[in-house]
């Protein structure tokens, strides 16, 4: 194919032509800020080529258009769109218009291939009707429109080439890497910490971190306060352990850090844990959960932890399953609260974990809820029937 002189469009209120073989990279102005477009001329042929994503998440679905404009007349015989073979073109999803014709749908007229799909403009409905672009600025272009779903096997944050090539009766041109590129945005992460009790000066304690979702790969680093206490690698089902020996009694902050992998950005996790002095002489405690009765998704509801022996001091965190919904200072009476609103129905483990406190070790307990639908009344008797407590 002949390959014909690309000059650059920088669109800066008039268009002014630059350098032969360059690109000009586009925003379109629209609400969607990862919208891209890029733009250039071959001749007197002049293409734009928009991708309503440049950085997509896995999972998510983009649309790639190529616009054909020029000013005398010119057919299509076929078009092609080069894209990255991580991405699958999206059923029923190619379409061309044409002033002519109107949009179409190309299939049956279309080769899908791992890295391009190509639509025949020579055969079918599309003999007797010709693709045609022509009149001035644009007044009567041809727009190629394909979808693409974005796969988990795509690299993440590392540019992905798109391009395409064609034939007419006016020649030929291909662009396989004209662009846009796409950059597959990293997965979301959470680190939770698991409850932390009986902590000790001299004596070690398991630390663990839970990684979501799981998968080997990255590492978790432990710290007290802010001196490292070891880092190691996450395992396959995305935990991390360390072990912890303070030295110090008293209040310590324990933070777990992901560090991320290749598919997952980072993330954080820490508990607030009271060292007790060694020698023995700690006592230990007990924590427990008032009944959670009448729960119902969307709806605010009170969360109750009573710490034995009762006194003030130390923090009581509450969770629902690996999610921290908040850290209550223990009161003079051993109790603290915590309001929590549901989001999803069915059945909810809580958790409830006491700091510890001068002389007195942490515990934990956890209690079966189920919730209720939005919008239903579970009745006098709540959950009373689906949940059971555990204390420690």
């Amino acid at each position: 194919m002949a390959h014909r002189a690309v000059t650059r469009i920088v669109a800066a209120g008039a268009t002014t032509a630059f350098a032969l073989g360059t690109l000009a990279l586009l925003g379109t102005g629209t609400a969607n800020a990862d919208e891209r477009r890029i733009d250039w001329w071959d001749g007197y042929t002049h293409f734009y080529r928009t991708v309503s994503n440049e950085t997509p998440a896995a999972g998510e679905t983009i649309t790639i258009t190529t616009r054909f404009e020029r000013g005398s007349e010119e057919r299509i015989y076929w078009a092609k769109d080069h894209h990255n073979n991580c991405l699958t073109y999206v059923p029923g999803s190619a379409k061309i218009d044409s002033t002519a014709t109107g949009e179409r749908g190309v299939e049956p007229y279309l080769e899908i291939k791992p890295d391009f799909v190509a639509g025949d403009f020579t055969a079918g409905i599309f003999a007797s009707n010709p693709i045609k672009f022509w009149g001035d600025n644009g007044a009567n272009p041809v727009i190629f429109t394909v979808k693409y779903k974005v796969g988990e096997n795509c690299a993440r944050g590392t540019a992905l080439q798109s391009g395409m090539s064609y034939n007419g009766d006016r020649g030929s041109g291909t662009y396989t890497t004209q662009g846009p590129s796409i950059t597959v945005t990293k997965g979301g992460s959470s680190t939770a910490l698991s409850p932390i009790t009986g902590a000790t000066v001299g004596r070690s304690t398991t630390l663990i971190a839970k990684v979501t979702p799981a998968a080997a790969g990255g590492t978790v680093t432990f710290k007290e306060d802010n001196r490292v206490i070891s880092t190691v690698y996450v395992t396959a089902d995305g935990t991390a352990t360390a072990q912890w020996a303070p030295a110090i009694a008293g209040q310590r902050t324990i933070t777990a850090d992901f560090s991320g992998r290749g598919d997952l950005v980072g993330s954080r996790a820490t508990a607030t844990v009271t060292v007790a002095p060694a020698g023995g002489g700690s006592t230990a405690s007990t924590t427990t959960l008032n009944p959670v009765t009448g729960a119902i998704a969307a709806k605010e509801t009170t969360l109750k932890a009573k710490v034995t022996p009762a006194a003030a001091g130390g923090t009581i965190e509450f969770r629902d399953g690996t999610t921290v919904l908040g850290t209550a200072q223990v009161g003079a009476d051993g109790t603290a609260t915590q309001l929590w609103t549901p989001t999803t129905d069915g059945n909810h483990t809580i958790t409830a974990t006491f700091s510890g406190r001068d002389n007195v070790t942490g515990s934990t307990t956890t209690q079966q809820v189920t919730v209720a639908k939005a919008g239903t009344n579970p009745g006098p008797a709540g959950s009373l029937d689906s949940l059971s407590g555990f204390g420690s």
